[in-house]
């Protein structure tokens, strides 16, 4: 029996369930992270998880299985779903329609984890599900959990493997992924020299991919490293992302942002070295799956935050 068959079993095997809602207005891979940690909470805990998403902000009203393969039940009372959150800072109309819901239900939701899974009792616990040959710690637990839960579907399978062969990057090149626009109201940024800097010291390797928000890091990294030949996915018109203001945007804006970042995000798993920041989401989620291979700016070992 494969891995995801494995998974769909046991999920179903748990009568107490966890409602984690997805898509609740913050950035994707800071989304997709706390998904990861609530499917990994519910294995421990043996929970069932019930996936609702039918109104995530960058779906369109399709829901996960707008861009990925089910891997789990959705959750179909959209009365209740809509009132989960990531904590109990809802209106208090919504936070008692919650309590009653699970007095009733004896289920938990996403509300009841959240915080505990962003914790170092949770970053330092072990994690032992047999069924799934899990028997190690977050990091070893998550190189299962990620691949039953993070499956692009066959149409954007393709869309993003044809968008980065259009790059033709060559075998070998480091990836670096320089924070900017709305990330510099979370803490100080990190000149794009230092990732230069860093990238120099540790590689012979002279191709650099560069993931950014705004194209003018493409370009000063470019002029003043002339050793190194550039390749980047952004365009020149953009100038530094706004997560509130792109999920105001049209569909096709959003959709054409989430498509660059899905495939930028398949190039750095892809690199050689990727040299980027453990506090970023990008980089928490990349960081439970490459080990020597990457380089924080931040932090010098992955963790949660």
């Amino acid at each position: 029996m494969d891995l995801i068959k494995r998974y769909l079993q046991l999920n179903e095997s748990y009568h107490r369930k966890l409602i984690h809602h997805f898509g609740t207005g913050n950035g994707f891979y800071s989304e997709l992270n706390s998904l990861l940690f609530s499917t990994l909470f519910c294995l421990q805990n043996k929970l069932r998880l019930e996936l609702y998403s039918k109104d995530a902000t960058f779906t369109f009203g399709n829901g996960w299985t707008e861009y990925f393969e089910p891997f789990c039940p959705e959750f179909k009372n959209d009365y209740i779903g809509k009132r989960i959150s990531r904590d109990y800072i809802n209106n208090h109309r919504d936070k008692h329609i919650c309590y009653l819901y699970k007095i009733f239900t004896k289920n938990d939701i996403l509300n009841d984890i959240y915080w505990y899974c962003r914790s170092g009792w949770f970053e330092h616990s072990h994690f032992c599900i047999p069924e799934l040959g899990i028997d190690g710690d977050i990091r070893q637990a998550m190189k299962v959990i990620i691949p039953i839960v993070y499956r692009f579907n066959k149409k954007y399978t393709n869309i993003i493997n044809n968008f980065n062969n259009k790059l033709e990057l060559p075998n070998r090149y480091i990836s670096l992924h320089v924070r900017a626009g709305d990330k510099i109201t979370e803490r100080d940024l990190i000149t794009p020299q230092a990732y230069m800097e860093k990238a120099r010291s540790l590689s012979n390797c002279r191709n650099i991919f560069v993931a950014t928000d705004d194209y003018r890091i493409f370009e000063q990294l470019r002029d003043d490293n002339p050793d190194y030949v550039f390749y980047t996915s952004t365009s020149p018109e953009e100038k530094g992302n706004d997560t509130e203001k792109l999920f105001a945007s049209s569909q096709e804006v959003i959709r054409k942002n989430l498509i660059e970042m899905f495939a930028s995000v398949e190039l750095f798993l892809q690199s050689e070295l990727f040299i980027g920041t453990y506090s970023s989401n990008p980089g928490l989620f990349v960081g439970m799956q490459i080990d020597d291979r990457m380089v924080g700016m931040d932090y010098n070992r992955w963790l949660i935050l």
